[in-house]
């Protein structure tokens, strides 16, 4: 990954990924195409979620309404602040 075009997946010592995972939409599972819509990259210090923030692309590959990924999109950022990315973590727990 070029970091020098995702300035955002910095921090103050270098590159912080140290794994990633590319967040994609599925609108037909029958027909398996998807599109790139995040990714989320962390280490054991940090997580940073980014999305593309073109949704009139997503909204036309789909040909639906994408109302529910801007949310998704909203709490998954609002989870990385706090290091709750999946349904089962905890607020009290730390993350491995």
């Amino acid at each position: 990954m070029n970091f020098e075009r995702f300035p955002n997946l910095m921090c103050d010592i270098g590159p912080i990924a140290s794994r990633y995972s590319i967040i994609q939409y599925v609108p037909n599972p029958i027909a398996d195409e998807r599109i790139n819509i995040g990714v989320i990259a962390f280490n054991n210090n940090v997580v940073r979620i980014r999305f593309i923030k073109n949704s009139q692309r997503v909204r036309h590959f789909g040909m639906e309404e994408i109302d529910f990924l801007k949310d998704f999109a909203h709490r998954m950022e609002n989870g990385a602040k706090e290091w709750l990315i999946f349904p089962a973590d905890k607020p009290d727990e730390v993350p491995n």
